[in-house]
């Protein structure tokens, strides 16, 4: 997605095995920041359709835990998956 992106947007991709850099623009992730917001992004879509619990979510995108996908989940949006889903679920229902 974030690739998909930069060449969309007509950017200049440089993937050299340590670091994502996305230019211009002056992005540049490491490639395990990379994979974590892959995740979360898979993440997220799972969390809207209330199906899984956060357990087999974590599972399903490659967390160790719950707790390991909490703590990265707070940490990058600074909300928890919990609240995550409570908003967005709000936001569904009013629609």
């Amino acid at each position: 997605e974030y690739i998909l992106s930069c060449v969309l947007e007509k950017q200049i991709v440089n993937m050299d095995g340590i670091r994502l850099t996305c230019v211009p623009g002056g992005i540049e992730l490491s490639m395990h920041d990379f994979i974590v917001r892959r995740r979360l992004t898979e993440v997220k879509s799972l969390l809207l359709e209330d199906q899984l619990t956060i357990e087999e979510v974590a599972q399903n995108c490659g967390f160790k835990s719950d707790i390991a996908l909490y703590k990265t989940f707070k940490r990058i949006y600074s909300i928890t998956p919990g609240q995550f889903k409570k908003m967005n679920t709000m936001k569904i229902e009013e629609q």
